[in-house]
């Protein structure tokens, strides 16, 4: 747990990806995962998963580095929610 805060304190996103079909301890790795925005993926193996395809889809997404969204508006407007993609 005390990697998570590290990596969300400096605004690390960390996924992980596991192959293994044997026993495997992720519970405790997965608050690495959650608490910083990032995803676990578990595969038994490589032959018939769908590892090639999540991970092209996982860096094909758009990332930010480093930045500041600040959304001014005039005193009437109230920003309500926002989705960005």
């Amino acid at each position: 747990m005390l990697q998570a805060a590290v990596a969300v304190q400096a605004g690390v996103c960390v996924d992980i990806f596991a192959v293994t079909n044997e026993y495997t301890d992720l519970a405790s790795l997965k608050f690495l995962s959650i608490e910083s925005g990032g995803s676990l993926f578990l595969y038994a193996n490589t032959d018939d998963s769908t590892l090639p395809q999540d991970m092209y889809q996982m860096l094909s997404r758009p990332y930010a580095f480093t930045c500041v969204l600040r959304l001014r508006t005039s005193i009437e407007f109230k920003p309500d929610h926002s989705t960005f993609f």
